[in-house]
């Protein structure tokens, strides 16, 4: 598998066109979201959203809020 930007967003391909969610975690699950035509376009299967939910609410249930730095016009 190699990395791949498509449409500013990366994948992980395959030899035979298939591209994969990207996940920079080595031991991840690569899972399939749609394939690379020919001319080089991105086609999604119709029901990315479905296999990608899980994944998404997983990353979701992780991240936590971060205090902001204050703007420059606030501090005069």
């Amino acid at each position: 598998m190699q990395r791949e930007i498509l449409d500013g967003v990366p994948f992980w391909s395959d030899k035979d066109n298939k591209l994969y969610y990207y996940d920079t975690t080595p031991a991840a699950t690569k899972v399939c979201i749609g394939n690379k035509s020919a001319d080089g376009l991105l086609q999604l299967l119709p029901n990315y959203e479905q296999i990608l939910a899980p994944l998404l609410a997983s990353y979701r249930s992780t991240i936590t809020g971060r205090s902001r730095k204050p703007s420059e016009a606030k501090k005069k």
